[in-house]
């Protein structure tokens, strides 16, 4: 291939738009939040833990890049927290506005629906998702 260098295209040969990412895509770091993660002190690595129910279920709703092992809280529920790809999992309250209802997707700024396909693939209720102290969620700007 020829070079571009003195040509009129090198003048925006190596610009690039501060939103280009790169090809890296954008993360949102989530805290996942149930009571009996941490059962019996390390029961969260058996094959069937409740802990290993709902990382089946965020497999098969989200893009994971990362895992962390599950926290016991004292005074309040188990833990742990999960990097997923942001455009890989719907961030809404509900699909009321969704596209399984024919519109179009409405970010409102909660995790209800990954809330409910947790609990649902998992099995059980109680699961809630919300953003760790220090992260801001990529939807809010």
């Amino acid at each position: 291939m020829p070079s571009v260098i003195g040509t009129l295209v090198t003048a925006n040969y190596l610009k690039a738009s501060p939103s280009t990412q790169f090809g890296t895509r954008q993360l949102s770091v989530l805290t996942i939040t149930k009571e009996g993660l941490t059962a019996g002190g390390t029961d969260y690595e058996d094959s069937d833990s409740l802990y290993s129910k709902i990382v089946r279920a965020l497999q098969q709703t989200a893009e994971i890049w990362a895992i962390f092992a599950p926290l016991e809280n004292a005074g309040s529920a188990d833990s742990f927290n999960v990097i997923i790809s942001a455009d890989s999992q719907f961030t809404g309250d509900s699909e009321l506005h969704g596209p399984v209802n024919g519109g179009d997707i409405n970010n409102e700024g909660g995790y209800g629906v990954l809330e409910l396909a947790l609990n649902t693939g998992a099995g059980t209720t109680g699961i809630t998702v919300s953003v760790p102290a220090g992260f801001v969620a990529p939807f809010h700007g």
